[in-house]
């Protein structure tokens, strides 16, 4: 048996029968109990008790007096309020109790689902959203369990309301002075997601990992006794090459000036909050519940953080993902597929590869550990149906379900498995010396130990609530809406279509079915080669290529970030059919020039669509606001254009059985390389452009210093608008101060407020004698849909430099005051050591910021929020939106919003984020806590959480 490797493989003497054949039974027996073990602690690990963090207030603790405590979950898991005599006796008529801010408060999101108990002349009534009761008599007890409420007069039930009270503190119209007995609020939080582990549930992850292991150790032993050993990491293969250095250069570059991937801020949000949860949280939406069962790599982040959140700190793991994944391609996976020279195939996969990789996976999203993970477990599947080694299976299952465990598109580290399945299961049935009842609880064993993964620090219980949050909150697509994942690949007014995004895709379609049509019409058999290409293998590798679109169907989103999981794949498909068509496949001219015009047409379609990237990693990269274009002609007709050339002179040339005849495979080539430089260097081109102002590339640099906190460090705040008013002049004019340099300042801003047809034009002139003269006229759009005032911002520098007076006129809305804003630093407003609100989508470039404490079932008030700035703002509210589980809506139920604006320096027209200062009703005291611990078991549940506020 042969084994393709990328040198001849090394075959050692097997074992002779009478060396293993009397420990080969014993052996055999052992390996199943250790295995049977295995796999049944890793169940028993999932239902294992744990010691779950429980944190009780009450209120109040001296004179009664106003206390926020904005609950998160915003419902407590229990609540017992009483309010007695004395309390109603000091106030006839009035609010007793309130767990939200009473009617009229100041607070910029109010909320009717609190618990109020009221005086009324004699009669408490006690309301819960819209449902009241009237107590008779001076005192009440009202007691909550998180999915209902009990209201009782003295031991007597008078009625159950089929809802729990949000709880965002404490508040009352009793005086200070008022006698407080008998009267005592006591909420206990819902805190199932914090926990630690119990003796018992360590012991059984212990002893589930070693029995495994000793399971393999031993099978291991066995293998060697009966299947044929094959060297693959041999001098030659570990040995560097120049392509290596290609590849390792693109993303060392890329990690210090590549774009951000759209949940950079997020991830690193999480992170940050895990050190006060002692869990990974969805921090910013779903009630904080972890991403259990999904998510181990996060641990992995987190300890890699504690040197620091800069963006090429956090990049390394992806591009060390990366690296590692590119030699596995080359070294392990192209020469198993191919045969024959393999150099256009190299230099293909290597484009590809930075193709796929670039725009997708260097980053802090889990695609690039599903990308190592899938094409390890391919190397793995491939090695154990040529050698017939179990354990290597063995080992494939576990390498594939750490990757399931990873998010759930690594469910395509499954799909080589699923693909090599039929030639596993003759394998099997050939090795004599291990029957069913042997290796079964082998391969029970590795597909359970998927579970420490899954359940290393949350149970069954805690799992399937988190679960059943998320779906219900969403967003929750069916499979039948998959159509809006390629709809939004081929938008080109969104991120998700852009170039970067659109042409990997639809090259690796296109090859993969070329590929596919070859390996299935060209009756390839057994370990035949035809173009170059191994039959099995290569089978096997575009089913699982052609089986990952597939999963996507059944993905609750359709984000097209989720392509990033196929960069392994689908770098070996575009790699294999340019190595097929080197090697002669579509030799005839007619099936040549189809092929290069149908790959042509497809290259055409991924590059019409603008150079664009996330949020202000955009900024003034080559064409990112417009479809690329060289010398007048936009780079799609360019493409088509090469094409038609190409294919006229492999017409030509092949009609003439010239050697040189061109086919698709070198459009192909050139095609991922030409993409890849254009990537790289638009992006390279922006950090020069912006030498003067914040870039990522430039962050990155100060970063080897240690001496950035990143974005804020360029970032001017406003902290009082009134101070920049330009002072009026004659007939609308206002004056631009003569001793301000235009080129150094803020922008000019002018308030607007008006619907969407709003329109204002802005005219910079210069004193002339008695009159003005108009330098410069700039006009665009002056409203919003939201209602509120918008400050339009003009740099006079770039209108009219010479200007010293400015005008302005709006249509179909109201004009503020002109201002030339008064600012100062970031830092001086809002100091470094302070807490924030942070939005997502800029939260990754303020690695020195520390999001609001959101432990011990309450999210900590901070005095500001750093919020995303205009052009990211669309895709942001859920963080504060009740009905997704925000962790700022009890924060704005408790305080109001005032927004300072914030500029960049060197590109003040650009707003990069807004800095929101909260004021609260109440400060958080007044309250006592109680920290402490209950055991439950793994399987519990609990109640419901209630989505919404």
């Amino acid at each position: 048996m042969s084994v393709n490797t990328a040198e001849s493989p090394r075959v050692e003497p097997e074992p002779k029968p009478s060396q293993v054949r009397g420990s080969a039974p014993r052996a055999r027996l052992v390996a199943a109990v250790l295995a049977l073990i295995s796999g049944l602690t890793a169940i028993l690990f999932m239902l294992a008790p744990v010691d779950q963090d429980t944190v009780t207030y009450q209120w109040p603790t001296a004179g009664p007096q106003d206390s926020a405590l904005p609950l998160f979950p915003y419902r407590p898991a229990t609540l017992d309020a009483r309010v007695g005599c004395a309390q109603t006796a000091a106030l006839p008529g009035g609010t007793l109790l309130s767990t939200t801010p009473p009617p009229g408060s100041a607070v910029h999101r109010p909320t009717g689902s609190g618990l109020t108990v009221e005086s009324r002349g004699g009669a408490l009534a006690v309301r819960i959203g819209p449902a009241t009761v009237t107590v008779p008599g001076c005192e009440v007890h009202v007691r909550s369990d998180g999915g209902s409420t009990t209201v009782l007069a003295g031991r007597n039930e008078i009625s159950r309301i089929p809802a729990a009270p949000v709880v965002q503190g404490f508040f009352t119209d009793l005086p200070p002075t008022a006698d407080t007995a008998g009267m005592r609020i006591t909420a206990q939080t819902d805190g199932r997601f914090q926990s630690g582990p119990t003796v018992l549930k360590i012991v059984l992850g212990v002893v589930s990992v070693l029995c495994l292991i000793a399971a393999l150790l031993v099978l291991r032993r066995l293998d060697r006794a009966s299947t044929h050993r094959v060297k693959i990491l041999t001098a030659k293969v570990i040995r560097p090459k120049a392509l290596d250095g290609v590849v390792l250069a693109a993303l060392a570059v890329w990690v210090f000036i590549g774009p951000l991937t759209v949940d950079d801020g997020y991830i690193a949000t999480m992170l940050k909050s895990a050190q006060d949860t002692d869990f990974v949280g969805n921090y910013f939406r779903w009630f904080n519940v972890p991403e259990a069962p999904f998510g181990w790599f996060y641990e992995v982040y987190r300890l890699w953080a504690e040197a620091g959140y800069s963006t090429p700190w956090m990049r390394l793991p992806s591009a060390i993902t990366g690296l590692a994944s590119w030699l596995i391609i080359d070294r392990m996976v192209l020469p198993r597929v191919t045969a024959g020279s393999r150099r256009a195939a190299r230099w293909t996969a290597a484009g590809a590869f930075l193709l796929w990789y670039l725009a997708y996976d260097v980053g802090m999203r889990p695609e690039p550990w599903i990308v190592l993970g899938t094409l390890l477990v391919f190397v793995l599947t491939e090695r154990a149906i040529a050698t017939r080694a179990v354990s290597t299976l063995a080992v494939a299952v576990i390498v594939a379900g750490a990757t399931v465990a990873v998010t759930p598109t690594g469910i395509a580290a499954v799909l080589p498995l699923i693909a090599a399945l039929p030639r596993i299961v003759r394998k099997l049935r050939n090795r004599h010396d291990l029957p069913v009842w042997a290796w079964l609880p082998i391969a029970f064993a590795a597909v359970a130990s998927i579970l420490p993964f899954m359940f290393y620090d949350q149970t069954l219980g805690t799992v399937i609530e988190a679960t059943r949050v998320r779906g219900e909150i969403g967003p929750n697509m069916s499979w039948l809406q998959e159509n809006e994942r390629y709809r939004r690949l081929l938008d080109p007014t969104l991120t998700e279509g852009a170039l970067s995004r659109r042409v990997p895709v639809l090259l690796t379609y296109l090859a993969a079915v070329f590929a596919g049509f070859l390996v299935l019409y060209k009756r390839f058999r057994g370990s035949s080669s035809t173009f170059g290409l191994a039959a099995g293998p290569t089978r096997r590798l575009l089913v699982a290529t052609a089986l990952v679109p597939v999963l996507l169907v059944f993905t609750p989103t359709k984000w097209t970030h989720h392509f990033g999981a196929l960069a392994g794949l689908g770098t070996i498909a575009l790699a294999v059919a340019v190595h097929a068509m080197v090697h002669g496949a579509a030799r005839h001219a007619v099936a040549k020039v189809a092929l290069i015009i149908v790959f042509a047409f497809m290259l055409a379609v991924g590059v019409a669509a603008p150079n664009t990237w996330w949020a202000l990693s955009t900024r003034n990269v080559k064409w990112s606001e417009e479809t690329p274009a060289l010398a007048g002609f936009s780079l799609s007709m360019l493409a088509l254009a090469a094409g038609g050339a190409l294919a006229l002179a492999a017409l030509v040339l092949t009609w003439r059985h010239s050697r040189w005849a061109p086919s698709a495979g070198v459009l192909v080539a050139c095609a991922v390389w030409a993409v890849v430089a254009i990537e790289v260097a638009s992006v390279a081109y922006s950090v020069v452009v912006r030498r003067n102002t914040f870039s990522i590339g430039k962050d990155s640099l100060h970063a080897l210093t240690g001496s950035t906190c990143g974005l804020e460090s360029t970032v001017d705040v406003e902290p009082d608008p009134s101070v920049g008013l330009l002072r009026p002049a004659a007939d609308g004019w206002f004056e631009l101060p003569s001793n301000v340099d235009v080129r150094k300042t803020p922008p000019l801003v002018v308030p607007t407020l008006g619907g969407p047809d709003a329109r204002i034009e802005v005219e910079f002139g210069k004193q002339n004698g008695p009159t003005v003269g108009t330098l410069a006229r700039v006009s665009g759009p002056a409203g919003t849909d939201d209602g509120l005032w918008r400050d339009q911002r003009y740099d006079p520098a770039k209108h009219a430099p010479a200007a010293d007076r400015v005008r302005a006129t709006v249509s179909g809305g109201e004009l503020g005051r002109p201002r030339l804003p008064a600012v100062v630093p970031l830092a001086d407003v809002v100091p470094a050591s302070e807490r924030v609100g942070l939005d997502w989508p800029n939260a990754f470039l303020l690695p020195c910021r520390t999001p609001s404490q959101l432990s011990g079932g309450v999210i900590a008030p901070t005095t500001y929020r750093l919020a995303a700035g205009s052009d990211m703002r669309g895709l942001v509210g859920g963080e504060a939106d009740p009905n997704n589980g925000g962790p700022y809506a009890p924060l704005q139920g408790v305080g109001t919003e005032q927004v300072l604006p914030a500029y960049l320096r060197g590109d003040a027209i650009y707003e990069p984020l807004q800095v929101i200062r909260m004021r609260y009703v109440a400060p958080v005291s007044g309250v006592t806590v109680e920290h402490g611990t209950r055991r439950v078991n793994g399987w519990e549940r609990g109640p419901e959480i209630t989505i919404g506020g």
